[in-house]
C-alpha cells in the first residue's frame, strides 16, 4: 500500500492537498488497523492470534507514560574507525552541499 500511495497515487489531491504524496505510511497504517479491527469484530481470527486488535488494550494501559533512558543500557559505547570515517565523509559532503 505504501508503494501504491507514494508512487502511483501521489498526484491525486484532496481539497488541493497532496495527501497520498505526504502521508503514505500513515494512511497505510490506518487502513491496516481498520482492516484488522473489522476482522476482529467479525471474529475471523482465534483469540490467541497476533492479528487481533482487542489484545492491545492491556499493552497500552500497562505502558509507562514517561521512561528515563539509562546510559549504556545495551552495552558500552564503541568507537570504530571503519564507521567513523565514512560518516565524517558523509557529514562533510552534506555541509558542502547545504552551504550558501
Amino acid at each position: 500500500m505504501i508503494t501504491l500511495f507514494s508512487q502511483y497515487l501521489k498526484k491525486i489531491s484532496l481539497f488541493n492537498y497532496p495527501v497520498f504524496a505526504l502521508f503514505p505510511v500513515v494512511i497505510s497504517i490506518a487502513i491496516t488497523w481498520m482492516y484488522a479491527s473489522v476482522m476482529t469484530a467479525a471474529d475471523v481470527w482465534s483469540i490467541e492470534s497476533q492479528c487481533r486488535t482487542d489484545g492491545t488494550r492491556e499493552l497500552v494501559a500497562d505502558m509507562p507514560w514517561i521512561r528515563i533512558p539509562i546510559p549504556g543500557q545495551w552495552g558500552g559505547v564503541l568507537f570504530r574507525t571503519y564507521a567513523i570515517f565514512p560518516m565524517m565523509g558523509a557529514m562533510f559532503a552534506g555541509m558542502i552541499e547545504s552551504g550558501e
